[in-house]
């Protein structure tokens, strides 16, 4: 039985899109098969079972997106540690908010943090997403006081993440309750001002 990369391309586009919709639970390899127009058998032939699949589709869609909006740049050498922290929470939002061509990294990220445990996320997090912490640990780390545990470093650098995530996960709520121009609000530069500015606020008032 032979099958061309094209289907095996096609078949974790219709993973994602699954995946994300119904999540790793609820989701099926026949609603996958279907989606993509191929048979059972070719899912199979690929990826052997659902968490394989699953595991591919994770680690596709984070390499893909780590390399639109990487999270170490030369240009970032130049900048104030103010303007590092703007640059680290707008690749972390461009990351979540991009729709037109990466339109399931987002639901799938949250799906992995909030609702949905595997055992395979472990590889991505050493390798993508802890990295990403630790760069947010460094730039909070200048900001600020030089004696500041450790710890409260590494909480502060999740609480930033922590807000893009909400920020993310709720824009469709936050579109109704914000004032009339609120679906103006929730896009990429102005939320990565809005969470830089008060992050440093913050950090500011906790050193």
């Amino acid at each position: 039985m032979e099958f061309s990369s094209e289907t095996k391309t096609k078949i974790l586009s219709a993973a994602a899109s699954v995946f994300a919709e119904h999540g790793y639970r609820h989701g099926t390899i026949r609603q996958i098969a279907k989606k993509a127009d191929v048979n059972v058998a070719a899912v199979n032939y690929y990826f052997g079972n659902k968490d394989n699949l699953y595991q591919e589709v994770l680690k596709s869609w984070t390499e893909e997106i780590f390399k639109k909006y990487p999270g170490a740049s030369e240009q970032e050498q130049a900048m104030t540690v103010e303007d590092q922290l703007f640059y680290q929470i707008h690749q972390i939002l461009s990351k979540l908010f991009d729709e037109e061509q990466m339109p399931w990294f987002g639901v799938l990220f949250v799906r992995m943090f909030t609702l949905e445990s595997t055992d395979q996320f472990g590889e991505l997090a050493e390798s993508f997403y802890k990295p990403s912490v630790q760069r947010i640990v460094a730039i909070v780390r200048k900001l600020a006081d030089k004696h500041a545990d450790e710890k409260l470093l590494y909480f502060m650098a999740t609480d930033i993440i922590g807000q893009c995530v909400f920020y993310y996960s709720n824009r469709r709520m936050l579109e109704c309750v914000l004032p009339e121009k609120g679906s103006t609000m929730i896009n990429v530069d102005y939320l990565s001002r809005k969470i830089t500015d008060f992050s440093l606020a913050a950090i500011k008032g906790i050193s």
